[in-house]
């Protein structure tokens, strides 16, 4: 069975992220927020919730300033990014949420601005004229109290863009200012999915005392999460020397001394620095590569996949491991890592006395189908793993599944079923030292 998986790796763009499912309304306005009934006695506040600190949760309630709207029909939510402030820009700390409106581009622009509260219809039709003259329209009004922004661009379907599934619309990107006391919740968010163990020993020197808290970022796409990055800057005393020092000490990924800038990685994660040796400032592009998990606290396990001689395909929901000359394939793919195409969570692909191999097992059956094939002749059996039995279930008949198993185990007597599944188990306890549970259950890194 062949596979072909493709990894693209992409830069980053500040200021054009992320994705999540939107919710669909009945109507195309805002939803009001209902206030409180007054009563003779006030109502204590109620416990806010704990915050998360999952790149994730930057969508969700307490960070996401939109959470309670309810989007019209056709509307996806695919990225947030929080900002700090960028005074040469105009810009102050802001939240942003990003989107693909399908539909009537127009009435996209008259939704957008009704949310912001621009209801003034010379200053709608002005709004419209510029999507029809430019494609695009910039929209000024306010958003709970604060002063808000809502960026549209003319899309279409079937155009790549690497941040989202492009759609007959507009890409949004709707951005509201945010309270000093709102800002160091994201901040809070940014150093909790930020971390320096790829830089070793050279970690003392990117402490959180030298880190810029008035140029942190974070930016998250649930659409694409290898486009989710954290964006840090640090101040030094030689940043030259650190560059010198780094790059003659550590394995980097890439080097580019024209720009003074080089790449690092650690397991799934990433880094661009990027040396201001004038100023002594190290930029740091931080992809954590996983939107479920804070990033701070990932560290390499003793033993994983990757370790074993897995390749991670993040956006694939696998782990694959190959040895071509044996033609030998073992995937692995978790519940929890999201995988859709396929219901399978292991996978063994092998050869034995001219016969194929394949063996699958479903976590949520509790059963391991077991199949094996010469030329067009085949036979299966499930075994069920719980009672650590096989079933009762013959494929194609008693006799030629005895057969077929015989001849790919080698044996000619004893339980056939039994022989051929010690193929796998075997296999896997030879090469990796454990059983096959045990390496289903192991982390990727």
């Amino acid at each position: 069975m062949k596979r072909l998986l493709c990894i693209v790796s992409c830069t980053i763009l500040l200021l054009s992220f992320a994705c999540a499912p939107a919710t669909a309304s009945t109507g195309g306005k805002p939803t009001p927020v209902a206030t409180a009934a007054a009563t003779s006695a006030p109502t204590p506040e109620p416990t806010a919730e704990p915050l998360g600190f999952a790149p994730v949760d930057l969508l969700g309630k307490g960070y996401n300033l939109f959470f309670d709207v309810v989007f019209p029909e056709g509307y996806t939510v695919y990225g947030a990014y929080f900002d700090s402030a960028q005074p040469k820009k105009g810009r102050n700390d802001l939240f942003a949420l990003n989107l693909t409106a399908e539909g009537d581009r127009l009435e996209i622009v008259r939704y957008c601005a009704e949310l912001l509260g621009v209801t003034d219809e010379a200053t709608l039709t002005g709004y419209a004229d510029s999507m029809t003259n430019d494609g695009f329209a910039e929209i000024i009004g306010t958003y709970a109290g604060a002063t808000a922004h809502a960026w549209l661009k003319q899309s279409e379907a079937g155009f790549e863009f690497d941040q989202c599934t492009e759609v007959n619309g507009c890409r949004i990107e709707l951005a509201v200012d945010v309270t000093s006391e709102q800002a160091e919740q994201y901040r809070a968010l940014v150093l909790a999915n930020y971390s320096t163990a790829m830089l070793g020993d050279f970690a003392d020197r990117f402490g959180e005392d030298t880190i810029r808290r008035d140029r942190l970022s974070i930016f998250v796409n649930v659409q694409k999460p290898d486009k989710t990055e954290v964006y840090v800057s640090h101040e030094g005393k030689d940043a030259a020397a650190l560059l010198a020092s780094i790059t003659e000490t550590l394995q980097t990924s890439w080097y580019d001394e024209a720009t003074a800038s080089l790449g690092i990685d650690y397991a799934m994660q990433k880094a661009k620095y990027s040396f201001d040796t004038t100023n002594n400032v190290v930029h740091v592009e931080f992809s954590p590569n996983d939107n479920t998990v804070p990033a701070g606290e990932f560290k390499l396990s003793d033993v994983s996949l990757s370790k074993l001689g897995f390749q991670y395909f993040p956006q694939d929901g696998l782990a694959i491991y190959k040895e071509d000359q044996n033609h030998l394939e073992i995937a692995i793919s978790k519940p929890e890592w999201h995988r859709t195409a396929e219901d399978w969570n292991f996978e063994f692909l092998g050869e034995s006395n001219g016969c194929s191999l394949y063996m699958i097992y479903t976590e949520a059956t509790g059963l391991f189908h077991v199949a094996v094939n010469k030329g067009d002749d085949g036979a299966s059996a499930e075994f069920n793993v719980p009672k650590n039995e096989f079933q009762s279930d013959v494929y194609p008949d008693e006799e030629t599944q005895k057969r077929i198993f015989s001849e790919a185990a080698g044996i000619t007597e004893g339980d056939h079923r039994e022989a051929v599944f010690a193929l796998l188990t075997d296999l896997i306890q030879d090469r990796f030292g454990m059983t096959w549970q045990e390496l289903y259950a192991l982390p990727v890194w």
